[in-house]
């Protein structure tokens, strides 16, 4: 029997084709969403253990980029077909990149036989992975901030990008407020740039361009839509401006200063900006000169040079400038500076500041001084000499020490301040004194750049003394209507005086609101009491006013006379009275004998008013007792007798009595009285009429001097000693009533009642 041996030849498994899934990816590979894989197909030869913990391990490498390729790819899973066939897939990472060469290890791995896998490499060459859309930047092609309109944008795609156009761009930002809004125009692509011009700024502020748009590749792959990038111009439209703090004076056009000022300055020109259109990233152009054109100098940093402008850019922080600048020597310069924002805009104008460097001290003098009495107040002129013509606005100080009256001790008194007054002329100043007083003055000259005069310890440059100059001070503290005697005001005045002493008080007022004030009395002022006078003074009320205004003037020792008091209110105090209710005196108001003396030569008739009707019905209701008509001679020195009166021939009318004596009265000197307040007595008439009213009844104005009286009683025409009916001549046809006329009287002038026909 044959004996056979079975043997079995034992291999190791190989690949026998290994290709990148999808087909054809070893030459351009596009790789869109949502797929996103990579896979690396490898085909065994023989039935491949597939037990997952002996799977084989597939990496891919790059020899010329390994980063790149470790950069793009991720191991995502290992899949079985079969027991020949194994896929592993990778993750393509979402970027575009180029990868010029991909190797591919496998090891790892055995067949069913058990027999393990040998290592190999494949190479693969790829042009690109694509992955994603295109990608958009954008930039400024015009610089931030700017002035400029428009300003332009540039936008830029990472690929080739497809249906782009300006409603994938929109633009916002504060410059546009208040305007008609933005527009765009878009221009390119130059080289895959597009330029983005935008106009419609209104005012200063932000012009904000974004990118909201999607577009494709030549693949189809989107571009990101979820993110919008954008960039900011800011615009400036608005002009800065800047000013100087120092030097700086603003009462002083040239402004001076003298070295040591100028230091405590910090040797620094100063100043401020503002730019409400960008507050940050300007400057300030500075220039410092000396001289005057055309052979000006200006300063080059360190020195002062002949030539053209020169201009220095100062930095801003925080809205401040500074320039270190120390002035070689005393002079004067000018300052030039202006501001420039970031948008390269200048402020316009620019500034010119003047300003000194002043050394010299100044001298003073006191040219004269004068008491001036009217106002109180020692006038003083003063003399100021300085080597800086014109002068610029300095000073005196005035260092004035007193001697009051009745001391030895001097006083010091508050520093004066002075300015000077435009040369060429002295200055004047006046300043408030006291009466009887001594002054010691010392004048100090400063000039505008603070520099002070200096003077030898002394008393001073002048000495004056004042006298009594002041008038003294008064007033009518009180007035009132007497408690005791409503006929009387009371009065109360206080004073003083720092003078001589208050000597009198003079009481002026005005009644009823009248503009003139009369003087109404004038009081001793007495001794003081702690330096206040004080007086009283009674003023008589008068009938029928009610407002009366009072002030007081005071005289002094001196004869230094107050001013009344100003216009308003013009008084010191005011009363007001009212009118008190009296009952008037009765009196007789007038008195007519038979139409007047001077048109009658006999008597006949009289008429007595009275002021009170009420005293006319008492007398005429008793006409024997209240009433009497008393006759005596022509001399009026022996009474005859009295005439009866009686309602026959008196009577009443209105506020008169009526006599009517017929032709009863002979010729004599007759006397009318009356008892008007009814107490027995006969009273005083008032008036003009004294205790009587008194007429003569005779033949007529024997000595035609219009009148009949007593001096017409020597016309004794019969030669008998008595004025009588045989003195009686008839002149023309006429007859005076009764049948007498008297030999004087005007032939015509009783016509028309004496010349009548028997």
């Amino acid at each position: 029997m044959e004996v056979l041996e079975l043997r079995t030849l034992l291999t190791a498994p190989t690949i026998t084709s290994i290709q990148l899934v999808p087909d054809g990816i070893s030459v351009v590979t596009d790789l869109a969403p949502p797929s996103r894989e990579l896979g690396v197909q490898i085909d065994y030869s023989e039935p491949m253990d597939i037990t997952a913990s002996v799977t084989p391990s597939v990496t891919l490498a790059d020899t010329a980029n390994q980063t790149a390729v470790d950069n793009s790819f991720s191991y995502k899973r290992a899949e079985w077909s079969g027991t020949q066939r194994l896929t592993v897939w990778f993750d393509v990472i979402d970027q575009n990149v180029e990868v010029p060469d991909i190797d591919i290890q496998v090891s790892g791995g055995r067949d069913a036989q058990l027999e393990p896998f040998q290592g190999v490499f494949t190479a693969f060459d790829i042009v690109l992975l694509d992955t994603r859309g295109p990608v958009a930047t954008i930039d400024r092609f015009t610089s931030s901030p700017t002035s400029l309109h428009p300003v332009v944008f540039r936008l830029q795609f990472s690929e080739s990008a497809f249906g782009f156009g300006t409603s994938d761009l929109m633009v916002a930002g504060t410059a546009f407020t208040g305007g008609a809004g933005p527009s765009l125009n878009l221009n390119g692509p130059f080289g895959g740039t597009y330029e983005i011009e935008v106009t419609g700024m209104s005012q200063s502020g932000t012009v904000v361009l974004s990118y909201t748009g999607q577009v494709t590749d030549q693949y189809g792959n989107v571009g990101t839509d979820s993110v919008i990038i954008n960039d900011t111009i800011t615009v400036d439209y608005d002009r800065p401006t800047s000013s100087v703090t120092f030097p700086l004076k603003p009462f002083d056009p040239l402004n001076h200063y003298n070295s040591a000022t100028w230091a405590t300055n910090g040797n620094a020109i100063s100043g401020t900006y503002v730019d409400p259109g960008n507050p940050s990233g300007g400057h300030i152009e500075v220039s410092i000169s000396r001289g005057v054109a055309p052979s000006s100098e200006y300063w080059n940093g360190t020195q002062f040079v002949s030539g053209p402008p020169l201009f220095h850019n100062v930095s801003v922080v925080n809205g401040q400038w500074s320039y270190p600048f120390t002035p070689p020597a005393e002079g004067d310069y000018t300052l030039g500076f202006e501001a420039v924002d970031a948008a390269a805009q200048h402020e316009s104008p620019g500034h010119l500041v003047m300003f000194s460097i002043d050394n010299t001290t100044p001298t003073s003098s006191i040219v004269s001084t004068a008491v001036n009495a009217s106002t109180r107040k020692l006038d003083l002129e003063l003399s100021y000499l300085d080597n800086r013509l014109p002068y610029p606005p300095a000073m005196f100080e005035l260092q004035i020490w007193k001697v009051p009256s009745g001391s030895s001790a001097w006083q010091q008194l508050p520093n004066q301040t002075v300015p000077l007054a435009p040369a060429p002329l002295n200055t004047i100043f006046s300043f408030d004194v006291d009466s009887n007083a001594y002054y010691d003055i010392r004048v100090i000259a400063i000039d505008a750049a603070g520099n002070r005069e200096v003077k030898a310890a002394q008393n001073g440059d002048v000495s004056v003394y004042v006298p009594d100059i002041h008038a003294p001070e008064t007033s009518v503290t009180a007035a009132a209507q007497s408690l005791t005697d409503p006929w009387l005001i009371e009065l109360s005045m206080s004073g003083s005086d720092v003078g001589s002493g208050l000597k009198t008080f003079e009481v002026w007022m005005s009644t009823d609101g009248g503009a003139s004030y009369n003087k109404v009395a004038e009081v001793p002022a007495g001794n003081p009491v702690a330096g206040a006078y004080t007086a009283q003074a009674t003023i008589s009320v008068i009938p029928g006013v009610t407002n009366y205004k009072f002030y007081s003037i005071g005289v002094d020792g001196d004869g230094n006379r107050e001013s009344a008091p100003g216009s308003s209110p013009g008084f010191d105090a005011e009363v007001n009275i009212p009118l008190p209710t009296v009952t008037p005196a009765p009196e007789v108001t007038a008195f007519s004998v038979q139409n007047g003396q001077q048109q009658r030569s006999h008597v006949q008739y009289l008429k007595v008013d009275f002021n009170d009707t009420s005293v006319i019905d008492a007398i005429f209701a008793d006409l024997g007792s209240r009433a009497r008509l008393a006759k005596s001679d022509f001399t009026n020195d022996a009474l005859l007798g009295t005439v009866a009166l009686s309602a026959g021939n008196v009577s009443r009318s209105g506020g008169s009595l009526l006599f009517d004596f017929g032709s009863r009265l002979d010729d004599a000197y007759y006397r009318l009285q009356f008892d008007l307040d009814g107490d027995g007595s006969f009273d005083d008439l008032g008036g003009t009429f004294g205790t009587s009213l008194n007429f003569h009844c005779m033949l007529g104005d024997g000595n035609n001097d219009g009148q009949v009286t007593r001096a017409d009683v020597g016309l004794d025409l019969s030669g008998d000693g008595k004025v009588n009916t045989t003195d009686v001549l008839f002149f023309r046809s006429g007859w005076l009533k009764y049948g007498r006329m008297g030999t004087a009287v005007a032939a015509d002038l009783f016509d028309e009642e004496d010349d009548k026909t028997p």
